[in-house]
């Protein structure tokens, strides 16, 4: 057995066993933050330091919501992600109060697209993996499929054009298998 397949065998083996014991792996985690909080604190430094602009706009909203100028909802906004304390996604660093309110499970999914249109190699398999057998992520793709549908249908009947609609689907089905039916 060559070394690829020796560790390809080894991570098939890990995704089994952290799909199978959820609590023991969040648990897992947390004991290797506790005990790698230095080496965490060293990549969030040099993380503000190589992106002064998002830390700013970061800033700016936080700030914002403290003075109430802003509001955190208490929910996803993605239609049918009901998943509590949504993080503030910006599109452009330049408009620090115009963002999007994700939790975190789909705003991972929004920065792995955004990943994958830049440069596919960046992404390791276990990022892809991690990510799309995440339960939250599989719950809310049947959920945008069932919501896709109901809209596609409902145009259909009304004989609205549905511009864009078949290209959202089709990008969803990339990263969930959702699919819209004629």
């Amino acid at each position: 057995m060559t070394p690829d397949e020796r560790r390809e065998r080894q991570r098939g083996y890990m995704r089994q066993w952290n799909a199978a014991h959820p609590e023991k792996r969040r648990e897992n985690g947390r004991r290797w933050l506790a005990a790698n909080s230095e080496y965490m604190r060293q990549l969030v430094r040099r993380w503000r330091e190589n992106n002064p602009r998002a830390v700013h706009a970061h800033n700016i909203l936080n700030n914002a919501i403290k003075r109430g100028e802003a509001v955190r909802p208490d929910h996803c906004s993605i239609p049918g992600c009901s998943n509590p304390d949504p993080e503030g996604h910006h599109e452009d660093y330049s408009k620090p109060l115009d963002v999007v309110w994700l939790c975190v499970s789909c705003h991972k999914l929004l920065h792995l697209r955004q990943k994958e249109e830049l440069d596919m190699s960046k992404i390791t398999d276990d990022e892809v993996f991690s990510i799309l057998n995440n339960p939250e992520i599989q719950e809310l793709a049947a959920q945008i499929n069932a919501t896709l549908a109901q809209i596609h249908e409902l145009c259909k009947k009304e004989d609205i054009p549905t511009p864009g609609l078949e290209q959202l689907a089709q990008d969803i089905q990339g990263h969930s298998g959702v699919m819209l039916q004629d």
